[in-house]
């Protein structure tokens, strides 16, 4: 992702906004854009509208899958409820994250600064299926979100992400 070093050395992304109301009428990626906004999360941002949606339910949470077409960027996003963890906006680091996945490869991670001083933990990984990934894990409302992408689709995961806008749910 492309981000910019903040004092300390941390990487910071481009700030999105908060919402607090019903409608989000501001569009930061312009047309061709559709906006995905879910408020049991607290999340909303801006994706290509062509691209498919699909929601996996799991045992504590769910995966949404952002397909594009074949020649596309996709990503997904594993999101899990932190309820046995005290803090609900923790600022993740390699060694908690390898606390609860041991043997997880990540490399070079940066500290990135999000939405409503939101900070998540960016690095490369490893998948069996798809190769090199690209990552950004965050925590927030009680849930802990899990971005995946291709490493090559560095770029798109960037500008998708500069539009994030996060709720806080008072959890």
């Amino acid at each position: 992702m492309v981000l910019r070093s903040n004092e300390g050395g941390a990487a910071q992304g481009v700030s999105g906004a908060v919402f607090d109301s019903n409608e989000i009428t501001e569009r930061k990626l312009g047309d061709g854009y559709a906006l995905f906004r879910d408020d049991q999360y607290g999340i909303a941002f801006e994706y290509p509208q062509d691209m498919k949606i699909e929601r996996f339910p799991e045992e504590k949470g769910e995966t949404i899958v952002f397909n594009g077409s074949v020649a596309e960027p996709s990503f997904q996003i594993y999101i899990v409820s932190t309820e046995n963890d005290p803090s609900t906006n923790p600022k993740l680091t390699k060694e908690r994250i390898l606390e609860d996945v041991p043997g997880l490869i990540i490399e070079d991670p940066q500290h990135v600064l999000l939405a409503n001083l939101v900070y998540g933990l960016l690095f490369y990984s490893q998948d069996e299926t798809i190769g090199r990934t690209r990552e950004m894990w965050f925590a927030v409302n009680g849930y802990l979100f899990q971005v995946t992408a291709k490493a090559t689709h560095d770029d798109f995961l960037a500008k998708i992400f500069s539009s994030l806008r996060i709720r806080s749910l008072g959890v």
